[in-house]
């Protein structure tokens, strides 16, 4: 069966490549997630007893930290997903132009991340984007990067695209994203007097959760 089959019927010609791209993104999660697993199997807690008094304390004398595989990959799957958008917008200007974009406007094409409509208006008029029919404002194209912005969403930190770009920003320029190994809260399945927490459960989350 080929590309322009029942399953990508709904997807133009010149946008078959992104599907390569997010089965390459699919692989890589799942590498990640297969070294997560083994992590996890290992048993990455060191569990000590600590006693004071008539009281014995259960610690965490240590944390494995994660395989240094694990974050590289996760930077690896960002940036594809990254790049997948970006290729997907270059693709959608050059199939609208009807001819190959020339080494003067291929820099310009980008996808905005932006944090307010001002910031997205002074995108679209820098580095003569506007010469560009497709990102002329109020062309198609650009109200729908323009709906995808975070300045769309109220906490615009929060938007997907804008946690994408900070990511594999930080991930390019710096180091893969760091992930740390943290402790869950453990708490005795039936009350006992003789049993203390350092938090107490909240009986009314409790309730409220599904």
């Amino acid at each position: 069966m080929s590309h322009s089959d029942a399953a990508y019927a709904w997807l133009p010609d010149h946008q078959l490549h992104v599907t390569h791209t997010l089965a390459h993104v699919d692989h890589t999660i799942d590498q990640a997630l297969r070294l997560i697993h083994a992590y996890s199997e290992q048993g990455p807690l060191t569990l000590g007893e600590v006693a004071e008094d008539d009281r014995s304390h259960m610690v965490v004398k240590a944390i494995a930290p994660l395989p240094a595989a694990i974050p590289r990959l996760v930077a690896d799957a960002l940036t594809q997903l990254r790049a997948a958008l970006e290729h997907t917008l270059y693709a959608e200007v050059e199939s609208l132009l009807g001819r190959p974009l020339t080494k003067e406007e291929a820099p310009r094409i980008e996808v905005p991340a932006t944090a307010t409509e001002r910031d997205f208006d002074r995108w679209l008029r820098g580095r003569r984007r506007a010469d560009i029919p497709p990102l002329v404002a109020g062309e198609p194209l650009v109200e729908r990067l323009r709906r995808l912005q975070p300045f769309q969403q109220t906490d615009s930190d929060d938007h997907p695209l804008r946690v994408l770009a900070m990511h594999t920003n930080l991930a390019k320029h710096r180091m893969p994203a760091l992930a740390a190994t943290r402790v869950g809260a453990v708490y005795p399945d039936t009350p006992d007097k003789g049993v203390e927490v350092a938090i107490a459960p909240d009986p009314g989350a409790a309730a409220a959760s599904p």
